[in-house]
């Protein structure tokens, strides 16, 4: 008797950092520096907000980003956002200090992050990449890819990333076929068209915000372009990962011709997991 399981992450559209990602996330970052230093902090902030909710970081970009975000958030008089950013950045990277002589308005918020709960581990358990602590619940799900596993956050940036082994294939017993691999197509079929058209809307959301984004509207206002854009992100996200784990589980019940009983999906508030007897 063996049990096969197959996760699969509910990612954000951007699902995982690519070579092309990782140098727009750079020029990004080029560009939001250069506008710090020409005092343009309200579209500075702007910008490194945007390339955050893009989810196309490496830890050490958004650790890049969450420094220089809560460094501009500061300046614009926003100590809560600023330490905010604050805590997410010494989450990431614990060692981090401020240069001597930094202003008291940017030293207040971070030593007030300082002190708060932060810390964030991360380890590999049983296979499995497990946030062992979490203060400020960053981890919302991780997905495979080659021969790693990455934890990433509520945008799809990623948290930490271990290697992993390759699995080694269950040798299947004899089987009787079925029909049951049909409802489970049929929903595959109906949750990514969900799946299609909320992502469609979170399109919508998005180019309505680079519209706006032209340092001439209120930062409140993009930010409430940017919460309704999660939103559909999320929905798309949940609609693409169960369109994904019955889709697996449609072909599953092709191959070995499983009875429904024994093949099924679990569903958790960051992946759909599905899990075969055979």
């Amino acid at each position: 008797r063996a049990v096969l399981i197959v996760l699969v992450a509910v990612a954000t559209v951007h699902a995982q950092p690519s070579p092309d990602h990782r140098e727009r996330v750079s020029q990004a970052l080029q560009k939001i520096a250069q506008l710090e230093q020409q005092l343009e902090y309200e579209q500075a902030l702007v910008l490194a907000d945007r390339t955050i909710a893009e989810g196309i970081s490496t830890r050490d970009q958004l650790a890049d980003l969450h420094l220089i975000a809560g460094r501009l958030a500061a300046g614009l008089d926003h100590p809560d956002i600023a330490q905010q950013h604050f805590a997410k950045l010494l989450a990431l990277r614990p060692e981090t200090v401020l240069v001597a002589g930094t202003s008291p308005k940017l030293q207040a918020p971070f030593d007030a992050a300082k002190a708060a709960p932060h810390q964030l581990a991360i380890a590999m358990t049983g296979g499995r990449l497990v946030a062992t602590r979490d203060d400020l619940h960053l981890v919302q799900g991780t997905r495979t890819r080659e021969s790693a596993i990455e934890a990433f956050d509520e945008h799809g940036n990623q948290l930490a990333v271990e290697p992993i082994a390759l699995a080694t294939p269950v040798a299947a017993g004899e089987v009787h076929r079925s029909r049951a691999w049909i409802p489970w197509g049929v929903a595959s079929g109906a949750t990514l068209l969900a799946g299609g058209l909320a992502g469609w809307r979170y399109r919508v959301a998005q180019d309505e915000w680079n519209l706006e984004s032209d340092g001439m509207h209120d930062y409140t206002r993009l930010h409430a372009l940017e919460d309704r854009g999660r939103h559909w992100a999320i929905a798309a996200d949940v609609g693409f990962g169960i369109a994904a784990a019955t889709a697996v589980t449609a072909v599953i019940l092709v191959v070995t011709g499983s009875s429904s009983e024994r093949v099924g999906v679990a569903l958790t508030g960051s992946s759909a997991g599905l899990v075969a007897h055979f």
